[in-house]
């Protein structure tokens, strides 16, 4: 990917090989004004997993995939969070069993401060029996706070 659109990036020299035909679009300072890009996404996930302890340090427990969406919780330090993710081209409905009843779930990710494109989820709550069901978007990425 090239620094900028211009064919010569941040230097005077000659360039080494023809640059992309995509160029004008596909560039770093382009992916960096787009609040839905996926470097913008990159940072976001960084950040989240700066902040939360769980997602940095935790253990993995209960690892699932349901077709093409795979979820799992941390846990560290009497924190934990769920992450959901779906691979898919299409929406997917996920059951999950197994977690602490009635805990309601803090979206962490996406959130109303989330870019254009990422809608956010709502604050959906674990049912008597421990157990919860999410949609979860095309090729998205889900991160609740269980509380």
């Amino acid at each position: 990917m090239s620094w900028t659109a211009d064919v010569r990036g941040f230097t005077s020299g000659t360039p080494f090989r023809p640059a992309a035909p995509n160029i004008a679009t596909h560039n770093a300072q382009a992916q960096a004004a787009d609040p839905g890009s996926l470097l913008n996404f990159y940072k976001a996930m960084l950040a989240l997993r700066n902040t939360q302890p769980a997602l940095a340090r935790g253990r993995y427990e209960a690892p699932l995939a349901q077709g093409r969406v795979l979820s799992f919780q941390r846990a560290y330090q009497g924190q934990r969070v769920l992450v959901v993710i779906n691979y898919g081209q299409e929406a997917a409905k996920v059951a999950l069993s197994g977690l602490t009843a009635r805990r309601q779930l803090r979206p962490l990710y996406p959130t109303a401060a989330t870019p254009p494109g990422r809608a956010p989820v709502p604050a959906p709550r674990v049912d008597p029996a421990g157990r919860l069901t999410l949609m979860a978007a095309p090729l998205s990425v889900q991160v609740f706070r269980l509380r």
